[in-house]
């Protein structure tokens, strides 16, 4: 089998990027996804089951987040790894009781707890795909 490929990469204004997002999210939706740049064109027709992968990551002073969308035919749904929120606001810190430890008890005191919890995500992929 060979392999068709078509890559894109631009900087754009936001506006510009919503628009694609918004395209591809309509193009999804209705079964049929066709991607043209310049003299290149691809025709995807995505399955019922998509495998969605999500990477977001913050260095100094670059962010970024990568979207992967991938399908096959004999793809099947994965058990639940875990809930997934994508909002622009930002998660609630767990708030911590005012020192429910007796005063002069430092000893059993974590340093872990003078600070917000982090909560990573599972990593693992769970997926179950028999192409």
């Amino acid at each position: 089998m060979s392999k068709n490929e078509l890559k894109y990469k631009a900087v754009l204004g936001k506006d510009q990027v919503i628009e694609h997002l918004e395209s591809l999210m309509h193009a999804v939706k209705e079964g049929r996804l066709n991607v043209q740049h310049e003299d290149q064109s691809l025709c995807l027709a995505p399955g019922e089951n998509l495998k969605l992968e999500i990477k977001a990551g913050a260095k100094e002073n670059k962010e970024k987040i990568e979207f992967e969308l991938s399908w096959s035919e004999n793809m099947e749904l994965t058990d639940q790894v875990g809930q997934l929120n994508i909002s622009s606001t930002e998660p609630e810190v767990e708030s911590f009781s005012e020192n429910p430890l007796q005063e002069g008890d430092a000893s059993s005191r974590s340093p872990a707890s003078s600070g917000p919890a982090i909560v990573a995500g599972d990593e693992s992929s769970g997926e179950k795909d028999k192409s």
